[in-house]
């Protein structure tokens, strides 16, 4: 019988705890990007612009507990250079935002300031 040592246990239940990331780790080729109560929406498609939202989820802190929240701002999917598509909820105010995978409501993420004024400097009229 093989023995676990305590460091590799502690790595195992380190790795099972983290948390995940709203988005996968590849290569973005575009974004649709939706009001939901206009229903206007935004094709984005520029390196530099995909790269503000995908920094701003990548980089996202889940929020502890279950969140009280209104209908979406903002319907985002991402679509993945092999036709994989990801769903992304988004509120939006001056200074905060807050995201959320669709298919795990209970888990909702806080968009750092920073990050909320730089997907405001893109002239998308959010």
């Amino acid at each position: 019988m093989k023995k676990i040592s305590a460091f590799t246990l502690f790595i195992v239940l380190l790795a099972a705890c983290s948390d995940p990331q709203l988005l996968p780790d590849k290569q973005i080729d575009k974004m649709v990007l939706k009001k939901t109560d206009t229903g206007e929406t935004f094709y984005i498609t520029g390196d530099e612009e995909i790269e503000v939202f995908q920094k701003a989820l990548f980089e996202a802190k889940k929020l502890n507990g279950i969140q009280s929240i209104s209908r979406q701002d903002y319907e985002i999917t991402f679509h993945f250079e092999n036709t994989d598509q990801k769903p992304i909820y988004m509120w939006l105010s001056e200074k905060s935002g807050i995201a959320m995978d669709p298919k795990n409501e209970k888990a909702c993420y806080t968009i750092q300031e920073p990050h909320v004024e730089a997907i405001q400097s893109l002239g998308l009229d959010l």
